[in-house]
């Protein structure tokens, strides 16, 4: 489904079963991207009843969910890669500090991005990430309240988006309260 190979990816678009109008390319993209959100969450759910035992199925899904994190992706679909990275980090708790330097420069590119929706799942997916990982993220604690700024600063909270900067800046202090400018 990833790699859209999927027969229902991959069938004709002249085929039409019912006998009615076809489906216009709007609506085969539509239901595309249903379809790759619905086996993100699935892998996401995957990763949560498997724990740290998930680790080998990591191994295959992180380059295919990845690759939808790039800009050149529709923003809901960054959104999808990041929010389903992000859950899969939670769900496999400290067997994610093996894809730690992979899943950090995507969350931050999230975390960066314009859209509030790409930009929230970022910061959640940072957050997770320190919390979860087992190694020590001291260093870019600078560089993610930097980056974290422009969404608690905004007038409003679209798509949870200060919610979850908040909730990263609390891991962040969580996890080592003492490299946090706390006065700043």
């Amino acid at each position: 489904i990833f790699e859209k190979k999927a027969l229902c990816q991959t069938i004709d678009d002249d085929f039409d079963d019912e006998g009615g109008d076809d489906l216009d390319e709007e609506d085969l993209t539509e239901y595309d991207s249903m379809l790759i959100c619905a086996a993100a969450d699935c892998v996401a759910e995957f990763a949560d009843v498997f724990g740290d035992a998930f680790a080998p199925i990591m191994d295959t899904f992180l380059p295919h969910i990845a690759s939808y994190a790039k800009p050149s992706f529709a923003v809901s679909e960054r959104a999808m890669a990041i929010g389903c990275l992000a859950e899969i980090t939670k769900n496999m708790g400290p067997a994610i500090t093996k894809y730690a330097e992979t899943l950090f420069p995507i969350f931050m590119a999230g975390l960066r991005d314009e859209h509030a929706e790409v930009a929230s799942n970022g910061a959640y997916g940072v957050g997770v990430l320190i919390e979860a990982a087992t190694i020590d993220a001291t260093p870019y604690f600078g560089e993610v309240l930097k980056t974290l700024y422009p969404l608690v600063k905004r007038g409003d909270n679209t798509n949870n988006a200060r919610d979850n900067a908040a909730g990263c800046v609390a891991r962040l202090i969580l996890e080592n309260a003492d490299a946090i400018p706390l006065a700043d």
